[in-house]
């Protein structure tokens, strides 16, 4: 893939966490994928990791939007608002 390419795919997997779609989201990632985050406890593996920490996020904030930074690292800032979920699920 092209750096355009691989732009274009964290763009669009941005833009599907930032709309809560974990369908679209789970769909742009690869099956070895890992995510790693000062706020996990371990590196996260693959789709149905994936799939369960975007429900999780979107149900704990509501307002959650991802972009990067220059070093193309994916920056979350969170807001809850709302009341609190009845069950919180961690990963």
């Amino acid at each position: 893939m092209s750096q355009q390419d691989n732009v274009r795919l964290v763009q669009d997997a941005l833009d599907a966490w930032n709309k809560h779609d974990p369908e679209r989201f789970v769909a742009l990632l690869d099956d070895k994928h890992v995510i790693e985050s000062d706020t996990l406890p371990a590196p996260m593996t693959g789709r149905e990791a994936a799939d369960s920490s975007c429900r999780s996020m979107s149900t704990r904030f509501p307002i959650c939007v991802s972009t990067t930074n220059r070093s193309s690292e994916a920056v979350t800032s969170l807001s809850h608002a709302g009341p609190r979920p009845e069950r919180i699920v961690v990963i």
